[in-house]
């Protein structure tokens, strides 16, 4: 039987996933690349006997890695993203994976994995010609393996799926959905998944101060730390109500994105990590502290937990960012023990688990991360924003609040040829998908020919005008101008707040016209409204449209306001200069407008919208 070990060469290693696993089954990790400094200090810090390079894969000559028996790697899976949407540049991925393969035709390793996402395998046959790989050779890669995983079937706190290929043997399922634990026999042994809340139990709650000691115990691993060696978990988390108010609207109210919870559902294995915390993806954690609903991220180490990693392995990065960014761009090395299992077996070794490191870290003692916060978010003055009103009606179909850069209105309250930052537009976007969506800017005057047809009904005309007049009373007052509204968003200043602006002009719509009454009452498609999906446009859609557009007019062009509340206003130099007189905007005129429409109403029966009554 072979007495020596293993050894495992780990390209685009990252912070050492992969490693983590096989190293635990018993191999030796010699080698690790990759091009980012807090993944090579990370790896360099877990595996210490390991020669580590930072660098792109192309500069690396193949025959200058050390010797190895297994070769591993997961060339970065952005391209190939779900998420992406088709965004990813797929070319640029590739090429990564054709350094890879180089690699594994030129030194033919006994095993190798490589790891990504599922969508990849579209990209990739079983048989690879040598020549896509840069080979001058007829011949072709054969690739043995390739599967999907869920890790959460191995004992992975998260349901997060892996694509691996290359050479390797494939470990059964050792849990599984509480749901499913029925359908397979008793012989499989198999445990219930492993869930969020078993993760958020293991350890105290980062919203109080740091315990006295206390013995945290590994929910992955026979391990256990006292609670002051614990690093990466008590530092800023929580959620301001801003922070937690955009993400709750990202997750319920994506614009072509499905529902997601918020916070998230702690009684099954959690959602993918994800190398970002501060965006739809979030991991958001509910907790009543003092009988108060507080939301929060998932700190660093419980990420860590939730991808496999034992408490005891360290991360690297300057901010929280980066060592989050570490760990959710990892492969969970519980998964690649049990591959690495069964690949000591097939070649004849012994697979003992090596003993976990347990003793203080070296490189920063855990006080430093408690005082760790998160850096200030610096947002550029452009900074875009785009919000559904009323909120995701139907798929396919949508009324936004956006800004669009550079301005083209004059402040009247500025010297020329000064310009808003940004102007704000009333946008309706059509379709799904960037070759089959349609988008048009609506101004006020175009927004009241939209909602012509409902002047055929005297009920909801009534109400239209009440929506008008209400609007007027209610968001007037402030409606500051384009610049100070952008440098709001932009967090230069507090005066105005956009999202609050959407979520007040969807109470007044849902006021007016309810979604329980008008959710499936259109305005028919017609020549005059060829723009328009062909079933038409949601009544609810075209009133909304009306408001934002005549918000966006005020915004863009009065100054009211602005006479009013001089000292709040945006006056940044490189930007604006002040000046005399101006001329000042009606804001009235909405329902004058509206009158007039109304006299010279198309000519439409009430039967066109049946769905109403």
């Amino acid at each position: 039987m072979a007495e020596n070990k293993l050894r495992v060469a780990d390209l685009f290693c990252g912070g050492g996933g992969i490693s983590e696993g096989l190293k635990q089954a018993g191999m030796d990790i010699v080698f690790g690349l990759d091009n980012s400094k807090p993944a090579t200090d990370t790896f360099s810090l877990n595996h210490r006997n390991a020669k580590v390079i930072k660098s792109p894969i192309e500069d690396v000559e193949i025959d200058d890695i050390p010797d190895f028996d297994v070769l591993v790697g997961g060339p970065p899976c952005v391209e190939f993203s779900a998420s992406k949407q088709g965004r990813g540049n797929i070319l640029a991925g590739l090429k990564l994976v054709q350094a890879f393969l180089r690699v594994v035709y030129i030194r033919k390793p006994q095993y190798w994995i490589m790891e990504n996402v599922p969508k990849i395998v579209l990209h990739l046959p079983e048989k690879i010609p040598l020549k896509w790989i840069g080979i001058d050779s007829p011949d072709e890669l054969h690739v043995p393996t390739r599967a999907t995983f869920n890790t959460a079937d191995y004992g992975v706190p998260q349901a997060r799926k892996r694509f691996l290929m290359g050479n390797f043997p494939i470990p059964d399922p050792t849990h599984a959905a509480a749901t499913e634990l029925a359908l397979f026999s008793k012989e499989k042994r198999l445990k219930p998944w492993v869930t969020l809340k078993n993760v958020l139990d293991t350890f105290p709650t980062p919203l109080k101060n740091m315990p006295k000691e206390i013995t945290i115990e590994d929910i992955n691993y026979d391990l256990a730390l006292p609670s002051n060696l614990l690093s990466d978990h008590f530092h800023e988390v929580e959620l301001s109500s801003d922070e937690a108010r955009r993400i709750k609207k990202a997750k319920e109210a994506h614009p072509y994105m499905g529902r997601m919870p918020f916070p998230d559902v702690s009684t099954r294995p959690a959602r993918t990590v994800v190398a970002t915390q501060l965006g739809r993806e979030t991991l958001v954690i509910g907790e009543t502290i003092n009988k108060k609903d507080r939301f929060r991220r998932a700190t660093v180490r419980e990420c860590a937990t939730i991808q496999g990693y034992p408490i005891s392995y360290q991360f690297m990065g300057t901010g929280l960012s980066a060592r989050y960014r570490v760990i959710g761009n990892g492969v969970p090395p519980m998964l690649t023990y049990k591959i690495g299992q069964l690949i000591q077996q097939d070649s004849g070794r012994k697979c003992k688990r090596k003993p976990l490191i347990t003793k203080e870290p070296k490189q920063l003692s855990p006080q430093i991360y408690k005082q760790a916060k998160r850096a200030a978010v610096n947002h550029r003055i452009t900074r875009r924003f785009c919000e559904l009103v009323p909120g995701k009606e139907v798929r396919g179909c949508r009324v936004e609040f956006i800004n669009t850069n550079p301005g083209t209105h004059r402040p009247q309250l500025y010297k020329a040829p000064a310009m808003h930052i940004v102007d704000w537009h009333c946008q309706l976007t059509v379709g799904e998908g960037k070759a089959n969506m349609k988008q048009r800017i609506f101004s006020l005057e175009e927004a009241i020919t939209l909602i012509h047809p409902i002047f055929a009904l005297p009920e909801e005309t009534s109400a239209l005008i009440e929506m008008m007049r209400s609007a007027e009373k209610e968001l007037m007052p402030d409606l500051c101008d384009a610049s100070t509204l952008q440098a709001s968003w932009a967090e230069k200043i507090s005066t105005a707040d956009p999202e609050k602006l959407v979520d007040d002009i969807s109470k007044i719509v849902e006021r007016f016209f309810p979604s329980e009454r008008y959710h499936d009452a259109f305005i028919p498609s017609s020549n005059d409204y060829d723009y328009l999906p062909k079933r038409g446009m949601r009544i609810r859609l075209a009133v909304s449209a009306l408001i934002v557009a005549y918000c966006c007019d005020v915004i863009n062009k009065s100054t009211i306001w602005s006479k009013k509340n001089s000292k709040l206003r945006y006056t940044d130099p490189s930007w604006l200069a002040e000046t005399g007189k101006n001329k000042i905007i009606n804001p009235s005129r909405v329902l004058d407008l509206i009158e007039i429409a109304r006299r010279k109403k198309n000519d439409m029966t009430p039967d066109l919208f049946s769905s109403l009554r």
